[in-house]
């Protein structure tokens, strides 16, 4: 991510994410059924958004 070329949305993104998932404010809380599956579909949407980002610096 310290890379020149990667833009600075996507930098944005991957901070917005991370504060998102260090929150205690969630779309579904915790103390219900399947609360950790907002967090665990953020994860891997942006898993896969950031291997096919950043491919191309690799």
């Amino acid at each position: 991510m310290t890379h020149p070329q990667v833009p600075a949305g996507a930098k944005l993104l991957v901070i917005l994410a991370a504060l998102y998932l260090l929150s205690p404010v969630d779309l579904v809380p915790v103390f219900f059924p399947g609360g950790w599956l907002d967090d665990l579909g953020l994860l891997g949407i942006l898993w896969f958004w950031l291997n096919q980002e950043f491919k191309r610096y690799l």
